[in-house]
């Protein structure tokens, strides 16, 4: 069975079909600018989208926009997976502000044996927006996910991945996800805004202070795991090259985040990393 995934991004609508799984597949692309970045903007590129495009109006995937969602990395003990659940919706309500929609994903366990948890929530009344834009314009939602929880999954998905310590930047319009990765695993994410024009030197200068970040960040938690790559997704080789002087200057390589071997196929020529919210929903 085909599923449709949207993901509502800064700038733009993605939309992506295919099979979901632990080798996913995807047989159609579509993008449509949204350049305002909210719910009324999003809804006239997405209503664009299913009318020119035909895409299925049921069985959507809908990933969040980053700024609709609070994400915590919990420990938990051993416990069954309703009490696990419990306990996030505890830990990511705040008193006396409204309930939230919460859910959590394992991403191991530390050196006692406690779980950790990536849990993710968003106001109840921010989702039943969302659920009302798609209902609006005749669509059918049958999950809501974030993209930092597809991109957790997709680390994990990643032979290239095993055992490596190394920042990925995402880049998407105006801004960066920085997320650590130390020996395979998650560690980390934060979004900073980036204000200069892509390619340029002082856009290689923000990239490298945001790097430089990342890596006091990693030294303060004494890790005796080494960064020696950044790669990056979502920005163009020639632009992002202005970068490499300073990153090299750090002792650290630059390079494109691969299309992992898991993904069986992505149409025409089109590159992982520019559609890493479809494509990382997809992975189960």
């Amino acid at each position: 069975m085909k599923t449709t995934v949207v993901a509502l991004r800064e700038a733009s609508v993605q939309a992506a079909v295919g099979s979901a799984g632990r080798k996913p597949s995807v047989s159609a692309l579509a993008s449509e600018p949204a350049y305002d970045g909210d719910i009324a903007s999003w809804e006239k590129a997405a209503g664009k989208l299913w009318q020119e495009k035909k895409l299925p109006k049921s069985g959507l995937c809908v990933v969040l926009p980053d700024h609709a969602v609070t994400v915590r990395v919990l420990t938990a003990p051993q416990m069954p997976p309703k009490q696990l659940q419990e306990l996030v919706d505890h830990e990511m309500t705040v008193r006396g502000e409204e309930p939230v929609a919460a859910d959590y994903q394992l991403l191991g366990t530390d050196a006692e044996g406690k779980l950790q948890l990536l849990a993710c929530a968003c106001r109840r009344t921010v989702m039943e927006e969302y659920l009302a834009m798609f209902s609006r314009l005749g669509l059918r939602v049958s999950s809501v996910t974030t993209a930092l929880a597809g991109y957790v999954r997709l680390l994990a998905a990643m032979d290239e991945m095993r055992g490596k310590t190394c920042i990925w930047l995402l880049f998407e319009r105006g801004s960066v996800l920085s997320l650590l990765v130390e020996a395979g695993a998650y560690r980390y994410s934060g979004r900073t805004q980036i204000f200069s024009e892509a390619g340029t030197l002082d856009f290689a200068a923000e990239v490298a202070r945001n790097v430089s970040g990342t890596v006091q960040f990693h030294t303060a938690s004494r890790s005796e795991h080494v960064i020696d790559t950044v790669y990056y997704a979502g920005c163009d080789d020639g632009d992002f090259a202005a970068c490499a002087p300073e990153l090299s200057a750090m002792g650290l390589r630059a390079e494109p985040l691969p299309t992992p071997e898991c993904l069986r196929s992505l149409p025409g020529r089109a590159r992982m990393g520019d559609w890493i919210d479809c494509v990382s929903a997809l992975l189960r």
